[in-house]
């Protein structure tokens, strides 16, 4: 496999060159423990490898993803290095997503999409004990009652959703169908609602 052959590596070229590309997803090629864990054939970034199982980090490829430089970036040795701060770009990151999503979520008018990020799928959550950035993995993890009290501004019918969504043949006792049938009824309830706004 080479790196010409992810799709998720025009995405990865769009941000650092085609140069930086290859060396890029070399480095993850040759590194990743297991190849199956590569999907070639998907053109997302996110889905097309694990970003924890490479040297580069999560914050390296959470760069590219929001189509940020990642500084610093070495670009002659091909290999990101990690800064000494992970906590500060990983805020810098948020921060630069945040400032571009702003103006938008204070319109408070329909976004027409073009395919990039749009404020309705930003999500604020304030840290609390319930939200824990882990700065090593590069991840943040948090109960759904979160985004259900932040994002869906605790909508019962959108957070039934969600949560029977999360659970699908996961939960002792709950059968598929049931779920599912949850997913159904909380659906046309949320339609209802909003044909008569």
């Amino acid at each position: 496999m080479k790196p010409e052959d992810l799709k998720c590596f025009k995405e990865v070229a769009d941000v650092i060159g085609h140069e930086g590309a290859v060396k890029e997803l070399q480095v993850v090629i040759d590194t990743v423990e297991d190849p199956s864990h590569i999907i070639p054939d998907t053109s997302s970034l996110i889905e097309c490898f694990d970003w924890r199982d490479t040297p580069q980090s999560g914050g390296f490829w959470a760069n590219i993803l929001q189509r940020v430089v990642p500084e610093p970036y070495n670009s002659s040795g091909g290999v990101w290095e990690e800064p000494n701060n992970p906590d500060s770009t990983l805020e810098e990151i948020s921060k630069k997503v945040k400032d571009e999503l702003v103006e938008q979520i204070r319109s408070e008018t329909p976004v027409s999409s073009d395919g990039k990020a749009s404020s309705y799928y930003w999500i604020e959550l304030p840290l609390s004990e319930r939200v824990v950035v882990d700065t090593e993995k590069g991840v943040v993890g948090f109960m759904v009652e979160e985004i259900i009290e932040h994002a869906l501004d605790n909508d019962f019918d959108r957070g039934n959703i969600m949560k029977a969504n999360l659970r699908v043949g996961k939960k002792s006792g709950n059968s598929v169908e049931y779920d599912t049938n949850k997913i159904q009824y909380s659906a046309e309830r949320l339609k209802q609602r909003n044909e008569s706004n």
